[in-house]
């Protein structure tokens, strides 16, 4: 892993590493305090979506000529998802005249994460390439999972967690099958993706990377098995790895060792009974029944909030004066525990209820843009990263029903899909003279 240093990139590598960092809360090491941990955390993207515009049209002003090339999709992209949010705002201001502005910006801000894809591009496009940035996201990320994975087997042993995670109510939702449930981040998934590829990808000569890579990959496996991940994620993780080995990034040799793998980890699961427990963990009386079924009441309530208006929706209000509104007026209940409902939880079907219909502009989109790029990269397969780009849309579809890469927890992630994407189309089109730059 090199990280290299460039004058021009510098200033915009350290601003995009100092807010990956806020958003994996400093690793879970500390806090900060208290008034400051309200504006740097509690309110992170309040400041980081003004950030966001700021940086991006300051860098779409200094280095104009430079992105020109890159920009097509993403000037349009970032146009409409700035009408979109003004037109759902102005709404939530007329319908909820006791929701306070500053609730209303909170919600725009998350979807104002686009603009940092400019400075993201700008970084690819000077240094030639997104590995080096990668790297970066590689050492944040391996940072995050070794946190993790102490703080997962600290649980196991002694049923307390190290460092700033020891203070949480670790009860409910966070326990499960006797681990405590910590998140990789908003990275952790996808960079485990990346780092498959690199791994495994024959086009990448350079044996010390794919070693890093591999070790990189291992590590973030073992963040997994300590800790009581998300179902969706782990199924998600495997069917974009399964692309990656079926679209032939490696030899024949690596291609029959990684299907034996799978082939043999699936006998494994079938043999051990752990298949059958992990489906019955998504029915309504299994051992996550009251997730299953929070789940099912919350797709229902926010997919007829939508139903209602399907022009808005609920817009952008908060909880504060319109509880109901936002987490369901009658909720239900789960072995007596009253469940209320959540945006996050659900997917799709929440962001439906956020954005009514300028949900195609903002989210349906992009992902059938990436999807463009990714079938018209893969008919080449002298082109491997249309192979990564490819497995990064199945990430990114099979999340979409309620691990969605909009929620709050994941949003900072789609910009940076968003840039690599549009750069490596751009050069593959370079590369193979294709006739029409997009």
């Amino acid at each position: 892993m090199t990280i290299k240093y460039n004058r021009r990139t510098m200033p915009y590598k350290a601003l995009l590493t100092f807010i990956l960092i806020v958003e994996m809360h400093y690793f879970g090491l500390f806090t900060l305090p208290q008034g400051l941990e309200f504006i740097v955390y509690t309110n992170k993207s309040k400041w980081i979506g003004g950030v966001a515009v700021i940086v991006a049209l300051l860098c779409l002003k200094n280095h104009k000529s430079t992105l020109k090339p890159y920009m097509g999709f993403l000037r349009k992209y970032l146009a409409i998802v700035t009408v979109s949010i003004i037109l759902i705002s102005l709404y939530t201001i007329i319908a909820y005249p006791l929701n306070p502005l500053i609730t209303t910006y909170g919600f725009a801000s998350y979807y104002l994460y686009a603009f940092l894809a400019v400075p993201i591009l700008y970084i690819y496009i000077v240094e030639g390439g997104y590995e080096s940035f990668f790297d970066i996201l590689n050492a944040i990320t391996v940072v995050k999972y070794v946190i993790t994975i102490v703080n997962g087997v600290a649980f196991i042993k002694n049923g307390t967690l190290l460092f700033t995670y020891s203070s949480l109510d670790l009860s409910g939702g966070l326990i499960r099958d006797g681990k405590v449930r910590l998140s990789s981040g908003a990275l952790g998934f996808l960079m485990m993706i990346y780092n498959f590829y690199v791994a495994y990808s024959q086009q990448n000569t350079c044996t010390a990377r794919k070693n890093k890579s591999f070790a990189f990959l291992i590590i973030g496996l073992l963040s997994i098995y300590f800790t009581g991940n998300s179902r969706l994620m782990l199924l998600t993780l495997l069917m974009s790895v399964g692309i990656l080995v079926m679209l032939g990034d490696g030899s024949k040799k690596k291609k029959i060792i990684a299907v034996a793998a799978i082939i043999v980890g699936i006998g494994v699961l079938l043999s051990s009974g752990a298949v059958s427990n992990f489906l019955n963990s998504f029915s309504s009386s299994g051992t996550l029944g009251g997730s299953s079924i929070a789940r099912a009441g919350a797709y229902q309530y926010y997919l007829s909030r939508f139903i209602k208006n399907p022009l808005f929706a609920n817009g952008f209000v908060g909880d504060e004066n319109y509880y109901n509104i936002v987490h369901g007026d009658s909720g239900i209940y789960y072995q007596t525990v009253l469940v209320r409902y959540y945006y996050d939880d659900v997917g799709i079907a929440g962001q439906l209820a956020l954005l009514g219909i300028f949900i195609i502009g903002i989210y349906i989109w992009p992902i059938l843009r990436i999807a463009k790029l990714a079938f018209s990269m893969c008919k080449n397969a002298r082109f491997y990263d249309g192979k990564f780009v490819m497995a990064v849309l199945c990430y990114l579809v099979c999340t979409t029903p309620t691990l969605i890469i909009l929620d709050a927890g994941r949003v900072i992630a789609f910009p940076i899909i968003i840039a690599t994407g549009e750069y490596i189309y751009i050069d593959y089109l370079k590369k193979y003279n294709a006739n029409k730059m997009v």
